[in-house]
């Protein structure tokens, strides 16, 4: 006598056929734009992570910078200008530098909140302690990353800098912003960003 197939062993291998083909389709299709957009997000807030981190474990203030044309962020400790003129004197390397470069899909644009300006064209000078800071900059010029400082890092675990960060994939895109006492990124809903 011949024997057959049963039905239950029928559905389990069509079954088996359908997972796989749904695998592999899945596969070949690759990230979506809403995947990217998340995953970028996750891997930007893992590095203000460990800068925030760097920054409480050194107690010493970390500043981040932007620059849109090299799409990268960079932070590095802030130098008093002593440190600065000792390390110079002494013909020391600069300090180390975490950076991390925005994938080629994703565009990210930095605005100062309660503002419409662009970061890259915002400058204020308003106090005796913001001019200090200005010429510990000057001091600290050689040692600090091209483009525009959007967040301090303070040895305490708090964020200064009220920037927001317009990120978009495709016809995708989200508002996030730094919160000042997690160090982690928040999404900012649109009529909140201003």
């Amino acid at each position: 006598m011949k024997r057959r197939f049963t039905l239950l062993e029928l559905v389990v291998v069509i079954a088996i056929i359908a997972l796989s083909t749904s695998l592999a389709v899945s596969a070949m299709r690759g990230e979506s734009d809403k995947q990217k957009l998340e995953n970028f997000s996750l891997n930007l807030d893992a590095y203000f992570s460990r800068v925030r981190y760097r920054a409480t474990e050194e107690g010493e203030t970390w500043e981040v910078y932007f620059n849109a044309d090299a799409r990268t962020f960079s932070a590095c400790r802030r130098m008093s200008s002593a440190e600065h003129e000792a390390l110079t004197l002494d013909g020391e390397a600069p300090p180390p530098l975490l950076k991390f470069t925005c994938p080629e899909k994703i565009d990210v644009a930095g605005t100062e909140k309660d503002s419409d300006s662009k970061v890259e064209t915002v400058e204020k000078r308003v106090s005796i302690v913001e001019q200090r800071k200005l010429d510990e900059e000057d001091a600290n010029a050689e040692y600090i990353p091209e483009g525009v400082r959007m967040f301090y890092f303070y040895p305490d675990g708090f964020v200064g800098g009220k920037h927001l960060l317009e990120i978009k994939c495709g016809e995708l895109s989200r508002t996030l912003e730094v919160s000042a006492l997690t160090g982690r990124l928040v999404e900012v809903k649109p009529e909140d960003a201003k």
